[in-house]
């Protein structure tokens, strides 16, 4: 027995067809309300991440662990989603607290879609379904120290020194909490946030002697009078002129300060984002299976909408049928076949033996080395890629592609070829997708439900998704779906188990 956790208030069981003679269960969540906004900001009704948060802050507190919140959503309890929330610890409370917020998020059902861990930050990524058609994504990042490329100039623990304790969680006095909200895009070569620059003038109007005295610190007395004279001018110009001499003196003051450490940071910055990422991926793969007429298209539509809060959207990408590296075959011999040829899958004579070995093994190396040299590329980037159809497919309907039907090569081929992380199998009712489409025969129809149900149940990583209902719920079963099946590629830290808190129930292998 395998379970989830759904979007209502009590865990949905699904059993693991692997064991059981029974058919996968697909996945249908209760009466959909999508376009709400994801919660009654008038009311006091909390999403799950806000409960574990609050449980999180409040657990620390009582242990007299500090944690700071730097940035988002101004800082308050209630915690935008889609957006990011920057937190500060000590470097010496930095396990306990990783372990403090992963047992919250197990207790309120928040699914860890992803960790980033980095030599003085770790980055969680964060889901939890919060009622039919609401869902809230949030990414976590918990810094030990402000870093630039590595180096840390600002240590969580001068952070602590006069913190703001009248809201909770705390958050750091007025000066070092604009300075880090400005410096953060300031020293990565971003641009210039008016708003930011805006809130650090009245600061520095405000205190200007200790502003001057941090910045001393930071970067030597004449630079931070530069600064300081370049902030109070109108126009962000001056600002963007001492952008590079500002960053060349905050690392050259840094290393002479603390050679060890400033070293030590910069060797693993390098080594994260250069050598680390060439053997881990972040994103996230998903690929969309099923009969025409199942639903495809608009679940990997609404699908996209729905998680592109949880990973860099500008770089989500949706895939037709494979990565697209080398051209069709047909486009050797000058054919292109028209939109009318398109709506037809079995328009052609499947192939001989020869002829299915030659276009299996052409498009195989397709799906094999484009995905080395165009998704690897995305996914180390945290980017959402889906698939509409996967090779997968040559099973089920190898009459599209016009091979051999129950060749065992195409077989071989398929068992050999990259895997993705997440499969969705979308099915309904012979009667529902004969009426959105007739391009195959009932028969066919019938047969390929049954054929890709029949995957589902054998294959692991592979969901149904029912489109007999409505697509509210279709949308909210794929979303659960795909963010469960990714926690299986998520390492979290050893739990220990907290004193007087009762065991929660684990999710069964």
């Amino acid at each position: 027995m395998r379970w989830y956790s759904s979007p209502g208030a009590l865990p949905m069981a699904v059993k693991d067809t692997q064991s059981s003679s029974h058919p996968k269960a697909p996945f249908a969540l209760g009466k959909s309300s999508r376009g709400q906004t994801l919660h009654d900001t008038s009311s006091d009704a909390l999403t799950p991440i806000e409960c574990a948060l609050e449980r999180f802050f409040e657990f620390n507190h009582q242990r007299g662990i500090p944690v700071l919140a730097l940035r988002g959503a101004r800082a308050a309890p209630r915690y935008r989603a889609g957006g990011d929330l920057d937190l500060a610890c000590p470097a010496v409370y930095r396990d306990s607290v990783m372990r403090s917020l992963e047992r919250q998020m197990k207790t309120f059902g928040v699914h860890v879609i992803s960790v980033h861990r980095a030599r003085h930050m770790d980055q969680y990524q964060l889901y939890a379904p919060c009622g039919p058609g609401r869902h809230h994504h949030l990414c976590i990042d918990i810094h030990t120290a402000e870093t630039c490329y590595g180096v840390p100039f600002m240590p969580a623990e001068s952070l602590l020194r006069g913190r703001v304790t009248t809201r909770f969680p705390h958050r750091p006095a007025a000066v070092p909490g604009a300075l880090l909200n400005f410096l953060t895009p300031y020293l990565s070569g971003g641009a210039i946030n008016a708003e930011y620059v805006g809130r650090l003038t009245v600061v520095l109007d405000q205190n200007p002697a200790q502003m001057r005295s941090r910045l001393g610190r930071l970067v030597g007395t004449r630079m931070a009078d530069r600064f300081c004279s370049a902030l109070r001018e109108k126009g962000t110009g001056e600002l963007a002129r001492c952008q590079k001499p500002f960053r060349r003196a905050l690392l050259r003051r840094a290393f002479v300060k603390h050679p060890l450490a400033s070293t030590a940071g910069f060797v693993s910055c390098v080594v994260q984002s250069r050598l680390t990422s060439i053997r881990r991926t972040r994103g996230m793969t998903v690929g969309l299976l099923g009969t025409d007429g199942t639903g495809k298209t608009t679940v990997g539509e609404e699908l996209h909408e729905e998680l592109r809060g949880s990973f860099r959207s500008a770089w989500n990408r949706t895939i037709k049928l494979r990565p697209g590296l080398f051209p069709q075959l047909g486009r050797f011999l000058g054919r292109k076949p028209s939109m009318e040829e398109y709506a037809r899958p079995h328009r052609a004579k499947p192939s001989g033996i020869l002829g299915t070995w030659c276009r299996a093994s052409y498009y195989w190396l397709d799906y094999t080395i484009g995905y080395a040299f165009k998704v690897l590329p995305l996914r180390r980037r945290n980017t959402l890629i889906l698939f509409d159809r996967w090779i997968d497919d040559w099973i089920i309907d190898p009459a599209r592609y016009r091979f051999a039907p129950d060749s065992r090569f195409v077989a071989w081929l398929v068992a050999h070829a990259p895997r993705l992380d997440v499969i969705l199998v979308t099915t309904a009712t012979q009667r529902i997708v004969r009426g959105r489409k007739r391009e195959v025969n009932a028969r066919e129809t019938l047969r390929q439900l049954n054929a890709y149900e029949n995957y589902a149940v054998r294959t692991e990583g592979v969901f149904l998704i029912d489109t007999s209902t409505s697509i509210d719920r279709s949308i909210d079963a794929a979303v659960l779906a795909a963010l469960l099946g990714s926690q299986a590629h998520v390492t979290t830290r050893p739990q220990d188990e907290a004193p007087g808190e009762a065991e929660q129930p684990r999710l069964a292998a």
